[in-house]
């Protein structure tokens, strides 16, 4: 069977290059609905730095690498997910040093693709003024949050180290159920009264947004989805008192969201200025939609609502909003 590349993977063929690869990517198109994590072959392992095709192509946009083995990809339905998937590798794989030149059939590059079970995408973003977005300032409540959003039943053992993994159990076995009782039912009682509502993110601004754009006047702000565990506490918070297991944030971006025009070119040399400086902050603004164990660890699954940078002093350097 043979596949006709879509206009856009095509302009990719012709576009990638040994010196451009890294930062040519295929963007979310109006039909990527949802997501989808697609099964893949290994192809082009690099066992010295850990890395194969799949890691160094997919780096983000419509095709995101999750792992050496899996790939998450915006698409239409499953079915559509795989054949783009392949359909890419199809016009990327020829570039890059070592690969099998993308003439492997599409029964030894994509397994399957399923949903994707942390995805937002198609969540819609409600309005509300930033004002009411609360942070999260230090571990404790980053864990609480997570057990105020989460429905699914865990147990009360599993509950007592998600709160603190270094907590001291007593050696005697029923001391050590009252224990476990008796600080699971502490926790369910501060998960109903913590709010489960709207939050901020804060992380470095370090890495977080792409240099800017010359020819299209913007800023890329779409790392803030890549880099999804990058959040960071506020100084002296971290492990104090106990120490949780901080939970992974799995967040999407509306359409338009990822693009900032800066009103002037002032604006631009301020925003690009403090870029690498290591001293600014990303303020991520979060509407949780779901939170979950996915393989033991506390998931929260959120769309993004607004995306801020603030300088040292904290003066907002650049506000991004969903519209």
């Amino acid at each position: 069977m043979r596949y006709r590349l879509p206009a856009t993977l095509s302009v990719l063929a012709t576009l990638f290059s040994p010196m451009s690869r890294a930062s040519e990517r295929v963007e979310i198109g109006p039909k990527d609905t949802r997501d989808y994590i697609c099964n893949v072959f290994e192809i082009n392992r690099d066992v010295t730095v850990g890395t194969n095709f799949w890691t160094q192509a997919a780096r983000g946009g419509k095709f995101e690498a999750v792992s050496s083995r899996k790939v998450r990809v915006a698409s239409a339905s499953s079915e559509t997910a795989a054949r783009e998937l392949y359909e890419f590798y199809q016009a990327t794989a020829p570039h890059y040093v070592g690969a099998d030149r993308g003439k492997s059939l599409f029964s030894y590059v994509v397994q399957n693709c399923v949903d994707d079970p942390s995805s937002t995408r198609g969540v819609k973003v409600e309005a509300l003024s930033l004002e009411r977005y609360r942070p999260l300032t230090s571990a404790g409540e980053f864990i609480d949050f997570f057990f105020a959003l989460n429905r699914e039943p865990i147990p009360d053992a599993q509950l007592v180290t998600l709160q603190d993994r270094l907590v001291r159990l007593p050696l005697d076995s029923f001391e050590r159920r009252d224990f476990v009782q008796a600080r699971a039912t502490t926790i369910r009682t501060q998960a109903k009264i913590t709010s489960a509502g709207p939050v901020v993110l804060s992380s470095r601004a370090m890495g977080s947004y792409r240099p800017y754009d010359f020819e299209k006047d913007q800023f890329d702000l779409g790392e803030v989805t890549n880099v999804r565990y990058e959040y960071t506490l506020p100084t002296g918070q971290a492990g104090v008192r106990m120490d949780p297991v901080m939970p992974r944030f799995n967040l999407s971006d509306p359409a338009g969201l990822r693009f900032y025009k800066p009103k002037n070119q002032d604006e631009a040399k301020a925003i690009e200025k403090v870029r690498l400086s290591g001293t600014a902050t990303m303020r991520t603004y979060i509407q949780p939609t779901k939170a979950w164990l996915d393989n033991n660890v506390p998931s929260i699954n959120g769309v993004i609502a607004a995306i801020e940078l603030r300088d040292k002093k904290d003066a907002v350097l650049l506000r991004s909003v969903a519209r």
